[in-house]
């Protein structure tokens, strides 16, 4: 994927790579802590928190909608110095069903994962 494109598409992937994971680890952790970390004795929330159903849908939901919304603009303004994404991003994500396809991507995605 680097030498695709003489790199072009891999340097289009990163900031969204990184704007993922960010949010994904974040997320991740907080439903971690809130169900009381990884030495949890209730058998309902290790229930809960092992159904893929439930914990990897509803996590990659949450990145497909935050993700393009709130990070992807400002970390290619960060790391690229591109003065503008942001609003560009807000302007992208306006489409009609941007955001249906980006929640429903994630969702099958952290399922999948």
């Amino acid at each position: 994927l680097p030498t695709l494109y003489h790199g072009t598409v891999a340097s289009l992937i990163l900031p969204c790579a990184v704007g993922n994971a960010i949010v994904a680890g974040g997320v991740y952790g907080l439903v971690d802590l809130a169900c009381g970390g990884p030495s949890s004795s209730s058998d309902s929330v290790n229930k809960v928190l092992r159904n893929p159903l439930i914990t990897g849908s509803g996590i990659g939901a949450t990145v497909g909608y935050v993700a393009p919304h709130y990070l992807y603009g400002p970390v290619m303004e960060n790391l690229y110095a591109m003065d503008g994404m942001s609003q560009s991003m807000h302007y992208v994500m306006g489409f009609p069903f941007a955001t249906e396809v980006s929640v429903a991507t994630g969702a099958v995605a952290g399922l999948i994962l």
